[in-house]
C-alpha cells in the first residue's frame, strides 16, 4: 500500500492513540472512585482526536461489518 505521507503519519499517530485509550481503561477500571474524573477527561480528548482523524483521513476508519 503506497500511502501519501500524511496518511501514513496519521497511521501511526492512530495507533499510538488507540493504544493510550486502550492503556487509559485499563487505569481508570483500577482507579477509586474520586480519581476517574481526571482519567475519563483525559480519555475523551483521546477519543476526540480519534475522531478526528477518522474526520480528515477516512481510509483510517475501520471496515463495517
Amino acid at each position: 500500500m503506497d500511502d501519501d505521507p500524511e496518511l501514513a503519519q496519521a497511521r501511526v499517530f492512530l495507533a499510538e492513540l488507540e493504544h493510550h485509550a486502550r492503556m487509559l481503561s485499563v487505569r481508570r477500571g483500577s482507579a477509586p472512585p474520586e480519581a476517574r474524573q481526571p482519567i475519563d477527561n483525559e480519555l475523551a480528548d483521546v477519543r476526540r482526536h480519534i475522531d478526528r482523524l477518522y474526520g480528515r483521513f477516512a481510509d483510517l476508519r475501520p471496515a463495517s461489518p
